[in-house]
């Protein structure tokens, strides 16, 4: 492949378009310490409302109330009424892939990574395009140790809608043990697997061009 002028890749209209599932390799290549990353917990898995229900303009409205009521909660410090007050909004709308990323937050926040990768998958599973969902996936993967799967997730929820939370997320200091084999900018990410796959894609290389999502990588590397 030919570098182009900018130091990339040449481009390749062939690659197929970003995908929102998360890498499939194992983690094991990657040698990392056990700094900031937390037990994964073993809860048995939340509530998921059938999503074949019919939705009422009412229940839409009486779902939007609790959402607004989980997010006062959240703010107030009251995890475990947000985390309540999201799956009764849940119930009552779970089509609304918002619903469950909401929840995820507070999951995050209550250290339950596993139960937020569980309402993220869900999420972007109703909306592929969420940002918010896999910017909560990428954080629970990081606080499991998961540097590969964590990185892939922040750096494509500011690929769909770049925020300087996820951005922020994706700093050096904030990763458990670094992100080995990743350094001194783009040309040093070729020591991760699976993440030069992620920087062929030509959706992500064209993205490269935006300098706001090039230091979202970069404060991966």
């Amino acid at each position: 492949m030919l570098p182009s002028s900018h130091g990339f890749p040449a481009l390749d209209p062939h690659k197929e378009n970003i995908k929102t599932e998360e890498p499939s390799s194992e983690e094991s290549d990657l040698e990392i310490d056990n700094k900031g990353v937390i037990e994964p917990d073993t809860d048995a898995p939340q509530e998921m409302e059938d999503e074949k229900v019919e939705i009422t303009e009412e229940m839409m409205d009486s779902a939007n109330d609790k959402k607004v009521a989980a997010i006062e909660a959240l703010n107030d410090g009251e995890l475990q009424i947000a985390i309540d007050l999201s799956t009764e909004a849940i119930k009552l709308n779970p089509h609304l892939a918002i619903l469950y990323a909401k929840r995820a937050s507070v999951f995050i926040e209550l250290q339950k990574p596993n139960a937020a990768i569980q309402d993220c998958n869900r999420a972007i599973g109703i909306n592929p395009d969420s940002a918010q969902s896999c910017k909560w996936r990428g954080k629970a993967h990081r606080l499991l140790g998961h540097c590969e799967k964590a990185a892939h997730g922040l750096a494509l929820a500011c690929k769909l809608d770049y925020d300087e939370d996820a951005s922020a997320m994706a700093m050096p200091g904030n990763f458990p043990g670094g992100m080995p084999g990743v350094g001194g900018g783009m040309p040093g990410m070729a020591g991760m697997p699976g993440l030069n796959e992620i920087l062929s894609n030509l959706e992500v290389l064209a993205a490269m061009q935006d300098p706001e999502v090039m230091v979202a990588f970069q404060d991966v590397a």
